[in-house]
């Protein structure tokens, strides 16, 4: 029997291309900035996984509606803030969702200083599902 699946899954059609794609990192570039005050700094985040690169506090913004508050207790005590607008989702039809995110990256750019913007195109085989996000990097304004 074992034989007999592994003839077929030989025989299963392949993909002829095998892509991969990766948003921007921008771990580096964050270790760079902070420099060897890494370990002894706060980031904001829109996600959370910068956490497993990065030996900094991450304080997460866990979503859109949550955002704006997460910030604002944050009261400028940090070093930097990452976000990426893909990270704060909403779904097209929820207004409110659209103008809290807007609000939120709104404040977020006029209370900051733009240190670092990748923009990133997602695709897919079907050109209607592309999609690109905006990731950023911030340090407070002092």
């Amino acid at each position: 029997a074992f034989v007999v699946l592994c003839i077929v899954a030989l025989l299963l059609p392949l993909p002829l291309e095998l892509s991969f794609e990766r948003p921007p990192q921008f771990h580096d570039e964050i270790r760079n900035l902070l420099g060897e005050q890494e370990s002894e700094s706060t980031i904001v985040s829109s996600d959370p996984g910068l956490g497993t690169y990065i030996t900094s506090k991450i304080v997460t913004l866990d979503g859109t509606p949550f955002a704006m508050e997460v910030y604002s207790r944050q009261n400028g005590e940090y070093n930097l803030i990452y976000l990426s607008d893909c990270d704060l989702q909403c779904n097209p039809q929820n207004q409110t969702c659209l103008e809290q995110k807007e609000d939120f990256l709104s404040k977020v750019d006029n209370e900051n200083k733009l240190l670092l913007e990748k923009n990133w195109t997602f695709r897919e085989k079907d050109i209607e599902k592309r999609y690109s996000c905006t990731y950023r990097v911030y340090e407070p304004k002092r």
